[in-house]
């Protein structure tokens, strides 16, 4: 795992009941990166299969990286420029993923800080 959020999601994974199995990045889904302007891979975060036999590929990101980056004051053109880059290749990345994942039935979920920590804050506010 490379990140704190892979980890929170890992831990999910190998606590949930209904989850029989999972990966971390063994699954492969080509796309056109816009950008460098060629075909070429990559490997979505987690792949998951659940007790109902559905299979679920889920990729983690920063919530940032979801919208278009915006123009701000004080943002460099070179900043602004890298967000839109990784934007866009993050765009068709997922696009890919999403018409594999109708290809072979399986359901496609970005996740973001803002679910992996939503239930966190749930119970913190609880008590």
């Amino acid at each position: 795992m490379r990140s704190r959020w892979e980890r929170r999601v890992a831990e999910y994974l190998d606590n949930t009941p209904e989850v029989v199995s999972w990966s971390y990045e063994r699954k492969k889904v080509w796309y056109y990166n816009p950008v460098r302007k060629k075909r070429t891979f990559y490997l979505p975060d987690f792949w998951a299969k659940t007790k109902d036999g559905k299979e679920h590929i889920l990729e983690v990101k920063p919530y940032k990286e979801t919208h278009p980056p915006r123009r701000t004051r004080g943002k460099s053109e070179r900043t602004w420029l890298y967000e839109n880059a990784t934007y866009q290749i993050n765009q068709a990345k997922w696009a890919a993923c999403q018409d594999y994942c109708k290809r072979i039935r399986a359901d496609f979920q970005i996740v973001t800080e803002r679910e992996i920590y939503r239930n966190k804050k749930e119970r913190r506010l609880k008590g």
